[in-house]
């Protein structure tokens, strides 16, 4: 194991999942709260309060999250959900980042709906969910794995897949 990555993997906190789902994806904890808070107040200058995020509670749009990865030379797309993932190659791909919808509820009352976020990355030759609300990364497996975990979580309405990209000292994906 020595020879392994040791895998880094932060904990849902509050809702933080933007957060955690792009440091997570980077593998180093990156970013903070105030870091984000910040990309929120440059995106939204005029804005009396941060229009990117819920108050308090984190829970930031997908603005603050592209911003924070172009900061960092990566691009995002949008994934193209016309297209079946088993059919992709996804060349020159860093990772993943899922936006899925969910729900907090008690009982048969729903207190809350929004949407989470969930980072996939290779890591010692394998695809990881790096899931903050499970308590380790789970193993997907190879490419061939990936295409199908990618189909199963965009059969789910409202699911939003982003494909990140390193980009070269070129602007090129590398």
């Amino acid at each position: 194991m020595s020879d392994q990555k040791r895998i880094y993997h932060e904990r849902q906190n509050r809702m933080m999942c933007a957060k955690h789902a792009i440091n997570n994806l980077l593998q180093e904890a990156k970013f903070t709260e105030s870091d984000l808070d910040q990309i929120g107040r440059k995106l939204s200058p005029e804005a009396w309060v941060n229009r990117h995020k819920t108050p308090l509670l984190g829970n930031y749009d997908v603005n603050v999250v592209i911003k924070a990865l172009q900061d960092l030379s990566y691009t995002v797309d949008w994934f193209d959900k016309r297209l079946n993932p088993l059919d992709q190659t996804f060349e020159n791909v860093f990772g993943f980042i899922l936006n899925i919808p969910t729900s907090y509820s008690l009982g048969f009352v729903n207190f809350w709906h929004g949407k989470h976020w969930v980072a996939v990355r290779k890591i010692n030759d394998a695809w990881y969910n790096l899931d903050s609300k499970i308590s380790a990364p789970q193993k997907i497996g190879d490419d061939s794995q990936l295409r199908a975990y990618l189909a199963e979580a965009l059969r789910k309405p409202d699911t939003n897949l982003f494909v990140i990209k390193k980009v070269d000292s070129m602007g090129s994906p590398s």
